[in-house]
């Protein structure tokens, strides 16, 4: 996956773009974390074979990926409950049980990556 070569050399950093994540998170606030960009596939990439010999390097970047897969399977697990919900006829049971798959990988994912913030 990130051992193939890129169809584009690594672009430097656009501070156009950069400003504008920066600002946008700012707005956001988004958990207290200090504004970043966030990597694309190709920058992760990059990074990856960059620091083929780091192991926590590389497993920090395999783990972003695997939360982008996770979130892209969950998003679709809700829009099934969603469908289920809508569909003619709809039945609760239908719901229930697409729901009920919903919270179950979520749940899955949420024990597989761990505490997610410091206790207070």
């Amino acid at each position: 996956m990130f051992d193939e070569e890129p169809d584009d050399a690594s672009a430097p950093l656009d501070r156009d773009a950069l400003a504008k994540e920066t600002k946008r998170r700012a707005d956001l606030c988004l958990y207290g974390l200090p504004p970043f960009r966030t990597p694309d596939y190709e920058e992760l990439r990059r990074l990856y074979r960059a620091y083929r010999h780091d192991p926590d390097v590389r497993r920090l970047i395999l783990e972003i990926q695997c939360g982008r897969y996770a979130f892209s399977e969950l998003a679709a697990l809700a829009a099934e409950c969603a469908w289920d919900v809508r569909k003619e006829p709809a039945s609760l049971d239908d719901a229930r049980k697409a729901f009920a798959r919903l919270r179950r990988r979520l749940r899955k994912e949420l024990d597989r990556i761990g505490q997610i913030h410091a206790r207070k």
